[in-house]
């Protein structure tokens, strides 16, 4: 029921010894994000969901809310 209540949420976290498929694939990259824009991330991030989960799902919601780029000539 939990997990079904955070797939609902759309807040999708990794568990511990979760079997990850062969099509996911998982970066360790660090950015640099303004100060200010953490402290928000920080004020706006539900409780029980940690940054890195917070973070990805916020660009996932931007990167899809962008249109499709236009056919260039």
């Amino acid at each position: 029921m939990r997990c079904k209540t955070r797939l609902s949420m759309g807040i999708l976290s990794p568990q511990r010894n979760h079997q990850v498929d062969n099509s996911t694939h998982f970066t360790n990259t660090r950015v640099l994000i303004d100060p200010r824009v953490i402290a928000e991330v920080e004020r706006k991030k539900p409780i029980g969901v940690n940054r890195t989960s917070w973070v990805n799902l916020l660009l996932q919601r931007a990167i899809a809310s962008e249109p499709e780029p236009l056919a260039r000539d």
